[in-house]
């Protein structure tokens, strides 16, 4: 039998973490709520859903291991305008790819620390990225949905007429020739450095720990190009 509203959707909190703050949603005691409890957190402006079999290294403000009881409580929406928004750019370059292979994709060009920086207005770190390498990881609520749009500048490097692809990726691609009908595709005449953009979105299902990134590929050749300009956004839809 289902649980009573009251185990399923409990009175608000004022705050999030305190374990000996009767005003925290870290101090209520989950073991007779429902999995999927959900409760309102006034400092965030924020719903937090417990999942009961989670175990979950605690993250930041996103995932909280209760005080008492099992589970988790994992960041499930803002009140305002979602705010579990994402926006990741290139905040210096350009940068050159290398070591192609024909019809293989490919992650973002690696470089600097700080090369790749990261916009997200949710709670800390519902979002992190690898400011190297512009992979940025997802820990928040199991089984959330995103529109990820990827937006880029490249150039070839050489003067062979090429054409090349552009997508986000969450781990099925990278290293493969798979084909992603979502990627947008667009040719390079037979000028070096000649620079040409790309935008793609794709609709991509996101658990805790998934990896999101743009990636490439060149499909008619092996010759390098170089990233101009990049930005990516993951905006929930779910």
């Amino acid at each position: 039998m289902d649980g009573s509203v009251a185990l399923r959707h409990i009175g608000s909190r004022d705050v999030l973490i305190g374990t000996g703050d009767f005003t925290s949603l870290q101090n209520v005691d989950t073991t007779e709520l429902d999995d999927g409890c959900l409760c309102y957190v006034v400092d965030f402006a924020s719903y937090y859903q417990l999942d009961k079999v989670s175990t979950a290294t605690p993250v930041g403000d996103v995932i909280v291991q209760p005080a008492s009881g099992p589970g988790r409580w994992i960041f499930f929406a803002s009140t305002g305008a979602s705010e579990d928004w994402m926006s990741m750019k290139m905040a210096t370059g350009p940068q050159a790819s290398s070591n192609l292979t024909q019809n293989t994709w490919v992650n973002t060009p690696a470089g600097a620390p700080g090369l790749y920086t990261m916009d997200t207005p949710g709670p800390s770190p519902l979002w992190t990225i690898d400011e190297q390498t512009g992979l940025v990881t997802y820990n928040g609520l199991n089984g959330k949905w995103y529109e990820v749009t990827v937006n880029a500048s490249i150039s070839p490097a050489s003067s062979a007429i090429s054409q090349y692809e552009v997508s986000a990726d969450n781990g099925a691609f990278v290293g493969t020739t798979n084909v992603d009908p979502y990627a947008q595709r667009q040719g390079s005449t037979a000028v070096i450095d000649n620079a040409f953009s790309f935008t793609a979105s794709k609709m991509i299902n996101l658990a805790p720990g998934t990896i999101i990134r743009p990636i490439f590929r060149n499909l008619t050749g092996t010759d390098n190009f170089t990233v101009q300009r990049i930005s990516m956004f993951a905006v929930p839809v779910s």
